[in-house]
């Protein structure tokens, strides 16, 4: 009778007691109808918010969600869209399962869908194949940090023609009837909600007929699903009083060593100078972590956070391993996620290698970029490899004289437009993306 009792409270536990288990986002791609992706978009929203708690609670919930959680849903797209007008925005959206490819395009208007064949190794070496590429590990002047006692080997020369590779990952991305449907109804805005590491991809590189996506439109990655529910921000920035970050000195990294970065330091300077900052730019040893939050305050009124500098991308820790370089030490991403800069909404510009990676989840990436976006930052400008010093320097600087006159995502565009013309190899004009929303003018 005790071993009936037994297995009968065993069971109760198991049924009723314990925690129900959630796995991954499943992604539901077979005849890319508009109720899978409804689903889909259901399904994307809820992980997208267990990622969420991942990021503070450095585990994955498995528990239900809390009950005020409300999940994206299709209708709030259109909505979102039609909010934006002038701009002509559109939202574009992958699921992939077993081997299949599902690519949606969702407009003002109406929903496009493309299916197609595309393995799971063939999905997972995208970025592998497109850096591989690039060559973006060998760029020489990159702001790459090398870890203590290990030898920085003779780059390999950039590819001469890495379009190739780029023309075949537009094609998996953006299909034929996906591309048509971006002319046909002349979109400016494409938004991308992410999938895995769709987010760190160079979109802005990729060939559309024959011109490359920058020439077209500006692209934004989206945080997620649920953030459409939202009403569109109006991208009026306070650049009075920047708070300006370059090339910090002091430093002794137990684990890495940090090169000067004279790009970054000439580019904070210049930045400074172009926004007439009464206080100019912490350079060298002034950069640090505590002068950056004294300038913040217990309630930051700043619209500009400009961080030029060092980064390093940790694809086991992003929460407590990915980090800024700053003089007085590492600033990680569990420390960037609790600034208090909700209220005041700033830009977030992280000039640095890597800062856009991190772990990659099946609706995203989590690190430094969505550190910034927890804080409360409207908008953030994130890299997607270890970038060009010089470079790098010419596509910012451009970027910020745009920025005080367009939303974020156009400002970029603009500035690849013009970096396009003295440094045509992707490697140096396409390594940065935007994250957030589009914004009105």
């Amino acid at each position: 009778m005790k071993i009936v009792k037994l297995i009968l409270f065993s069971v109760f536990l198991v049924t009723f007691v314990t925690p129900v288990a959630h796995a991954q986002f499943f992604a539901l791609c077979g005849s890319g109808s508009e109720a899978e992706l409804k689903k889909n978009i259901e399904a994307h929203s809820e992980h997208t918010r267990r990622l969420d708690e991942k990021f503070v609670k450095d585990y994955y919930l498995q528990t239900r969600l809390p009950s005020d959680f409300t999940p994206g849903n299709l209708a709030d797209v259109p909505r979102f869209l039609e909010k934006l007008k002038p701009r002509k925005a559109a939202v574009l959206f992958h699921a992939h399962r077993n081997g299949r490819l599902c690519t949606w395009l969702i407009s003002v208007s109406q929903i496009r869908c493309h299916t197609a064949e595309l393995g799971d190794q063939a999905f997972g070496s995208l970025r592998p194949n497109i850096m591989n590429a690039l060559n973006v590990t060998g760029v020489e002047g990159r702001r790459t940090p090398v870890k203590r006692g290990v030898k920085l080997e003779d780059v390999t020369p950039l590819p001469t023609d890495p379009k190739k590779v780029l023309e075949e990952t537009s094609r998996s991305l953006l299909p034929g009837p996906i591309a048509n449907a971006l002319a046909k109804e002349q979109i400016d805005t494409l938004v991308v909600v992410p999938i895995s590491a769709i987010g760190t991809l160079p979109f802005a590189a990729f060939p559309v007929g024959n011109k490359v996506l920058a020439d077209l439109m500006s692209v934004i990655i989206a945080p997620g699903f649920s953030v459409f529910k939202n009403e569109p921000r109006r991208s009026q920035y306070d650049f009075s009083d920047p708070i300006i970050v370059g090339d910090p000195q002091g430093w002794k990294d137990p684990v890495w060593n940090f090169p000067p970065l004279p790009g970054a330091r000439a580019e904070a300077e210049q930045v400074a100078a172009f926004l007439k900052s009464k206080s100019g730019a912490l350079i060298g040893s002034e950069a640090s972590k505590k002068q950056i939050k004294a300038k913040l305050g217990p309630k930051p009124r700043t619209g500009l956070i400009y961080l030029a500098t060092h980064g390093i991308a940790d694809m086991t820790h992003p929460r407590d391993s990915s980090f800024l370089l700053l003089s007085d030490g590492r600033w990680p991403a569990s420390e960037i996620q609790n600034i208090p800069i909700r209220e005041s909404r700033p830009l977030v510009v992280m000039s640095a290698c890597q800062t856009g990676l991190g772990k990659d989840f099946d609706v995203g990436t989590i690190g430094m970029t969505r550190a910034w976006h927890r804080a409360g930052a409207s908008s953030v400008v994130m890299s997607l490899w270890s970038v060009d010093d010089a470079a790098t320097r010419k596509l910012m600087v451009n970027f910020v004289e745009s920025a005080e006159k367009k939303p974020p995502d156009k400002a970029l565009q603009e500035a690849m437009q013009v970096t396009q013309k003295d440094h045509s190899n992707p490697a140096l004009w396409a390594g940065f993306s935007v994250f957030g929303l589009p914004e009105l003018q």
